[in-house]
C-alpha cells in the first residue's frame, strides 16, 4: 500500500465517523465480536477440518459462505447454486455434503428460514473457523463447494427452464394473503413492486463500508409517479419496496402504498410479495432477485450497467439510463458504451472522469416502459421492431457474461438509438 492510499484510507474512516449514529456503531461493535468468537473456536474448527478429512473416502464434505449480508446476492446466488446443481454443474462424484454457514448481518431472516428448508446451513460461530482452517490445509480445493459459473449471472438460462425451489407452507401463504389485505390489497388483486434504489440501505446496514462509490446506481422515487399510476388506471395496485429509504413516495392515489416508509415493512411480507406480484420495477438492487428466484419477470429501469444487462429470463426487460457526454452533447450509443468499456464501470469517479453523466430515465420514458411491459406480459405487445431486439443480441454474441439473451430492452430505448 502506497503513502497516497494510506492517506487516502484515513480521510475515508473519518468520513465514515462523521456519519455514523448510535445504531451504527453498535453494529460495527457486534460485527467486531462476531468476529472475535469465530477465531476463539479455532481449536473445534480445526477438529471439524480434520474430520472432514478422515471421512473423505466415503463422503466428500464441502463447506463455504453465504453472501447473506447482500439480499440480491443471498437469494439469486443461492438459487443459482441450487439450479448448477442440478443441471449438473460443480458437482462431485461420488457422495458429498454441502454446508453453507451465514455472513453476518443477515439481510433478510425469512430469505435465511426458506433457504434453511433446501441447503444445509450451519452455525456460522463453528464454520467460519473450520472453513478458515481448511482453506490452509493440504486439499483444501475438495472442501470448497465450487463458486457459480458467473455468480448471480444465469450464463446458462436455467432459471426460465426450472422451477423456484423456494416455497411457502400452508400458514406462510396465510399469513402473506393476510398481510396483503393488511397493508391495503383486497383480496385477488393483482400488485406491481417498485423498487427504487438509494444510498440509505447500504449506510445504515453496512456502516463500516465506504458506499459512495456505487451512488451511480442511485434514482429519485419521484420520477416514478406517472408510471405508478398508469398503473393503478390499468387495476393494478402498487407497492413500492424498500427496507431503509431516505423519501417518501407521497401521494393521494390510495392504490399506491408507500410500505417502504409506512412502518408495515416486515422481512416476510418483503418476500412474499416478491414471489407473489405480477411483475416487478426495479433500478437494478437487491430486492429485485426475489422476484427473479421466483420467476416473476422483471422490468429494470435507469438500468447503468449495459454491458452486464440482465439478459436471461424471457419475460424480463430493461430501460438503460442515458450516459450523456459533456464534452460532445449527446448521449453516447449502445455500441459506443460496449467497445469503451463505459458498460462495465463500477465507480462513480469513473464516469466523472471520463466526462459522462448519468442521466435518470424521464417519467414519460417510464410510463411508456410499463406499459410496454405489461402488454408483453399479457401478450398484447405488437413488436412491430423485433428487429432491432435480434441486432442488440449480436452485440453481445461473444460475451462471457451472458447465455442465450432472452430478454428484451425497451423499444423505445433501441428506436432511439440511431446506430440500431
Amino acid at each position: 500500500m502506497n503513502l497516497y492510499s494510506t492517506i487516502r484510507g484515513v480521510r475515508q474512516i473519518k468520513l465514515n465517523l462523521k456519519s455514523l449514529n448510535y445504531q451504527s456503531l453498535f453494529l460495527i461493535l457486534l460485527k467486531s465480536l462476531d468476529k472475535v468468537s469465530k477465531y476463539a473456536l479455532s481449536p473445534l474448527g480445526l477438529v471439524i477440518a480434520l474430520i472432514i478429512r478422515v471421512i473423505q473416502p466415503w463422503i466428500v464434505v464441502r463447506m463455504d459462505i453465504l453472501v447473506s449480508d447482500r439480499l440480491g446476492h443471498f437469494a439469486a446466488n443461492t438459487e443459482l447454486y441450487l439450479c448448477e446443481m442440478d443441471a449438473g454443474y460443480n458437482t462431485p462424484k461420488g457422495k458429498y455434503y454441502d454446508i453453507w454457514y451465514h455472513n453476518w448481518p443477515v439481510s433478510n431472516k425469512q430469505l435465511s428460514k426458506m433457504w434453511g428448508r433446501v441447503i444445509n446451513i450451519w452455525p456460522g460461530l463453528i464454520m467460519f473457523s473450520a472453513d478458515h482452517i481448511s482453506r490452509k490445509l493440504p486439499g483444501s480445493i475438495n472442501h470448497i463447494i465450487p463458486p457459480n459459473k458467473s455468480l448471480d449471472r444465469d450464463v446458462y438460462n436455467l432459471l426460465d427452464d426450472s422451477e423456484p425451489h423456494l416455497n411457502f407452507t400452508e400458514g406462510e401463504n396465510k399469513l402473506g394473503r393476510d398481510g396483503l389485505i393488511k397493508i391495503g390489497i383486497p383480496k385477488g388483486r393483482e400488485f406491481i413492486c417498485l423498487n427504487v434504489r438509494d444510498s440509505s440501505y447500504l449506510d445504515h446496514t453496512l456502516p463500516w463500508k465506504q458506499w459512495d462509490y456505487h451512488d451511480y446506481r442511485d434514482s429519485n422515487i419521484k420520477n416514478y409517479m406517472e408510471a405508478a399510476n398508469v398503473l393503478t388506471e390499468k387495476g393494478y395496485y402498487v407497492v413500492r419496496m424498500g427496507a431503509l429509504v431516505r423519501d417518501r413516495f407521497e401521494t393521494e392515489n390510495p392504490m399506491i402504498i408507500d410500505y417502504a416508509a409506512n412502518g408495515m415493512r416486515t422481512d416476510f411480507m418483503d418476500v412474499y410479495l416478491g414471489a407473489k406480484c405480477k411483475f416487478c420495477i426495479s433500478t437494478s438492487t437487491g430486492f429485485d432477485a426475489i422476484p427473479v428466484i421466483f420467476r416473476r419477470p422483471v422490468l429494470y429501469t435507469d438500468f447503468t450497467h449495459i454491458e452486464i444487462f440482465n439478459s436471461f429470463v424471457k419475460k424480463s426487460m430493461t430501460l438503460f439510463k442515458h450516459h450523456y457526454l459533456i464534452s460532445e452533447g449527446r448521449d453516447m450509443k449502445i455500441s459506443e458504451m460496449l467497445k469503451s468499456g463505459v458498460g462495465r464501470i463500477y465507480y462513480t469517479s469513473d464516469y466523472k472522469l471520463r466526462g459522462i453523466k448519468l442521466v435518470n430515465n424521464s417519467p414519460k420514458e417510464l410510463k411508456e416502459a410499463v406499459l410496454e411491459m405489461d402488454d408483453r406480459i399479457s401478450g398484447k405487445f405488437d413488436d412491430s421492431y423485433e428487429h432491432l431486439q435480434e441486432k442488440l443480441k449480436n452485440m453481445y454474441a461473444n460475451s462471457d457474461l451472458h447465455g442465450e439473451i432472452r430478454s428484451r430492452v425497451v423499444t423505445k430505448c433501441l428506436v432511439e438509438d440511431s446506430l440500431l
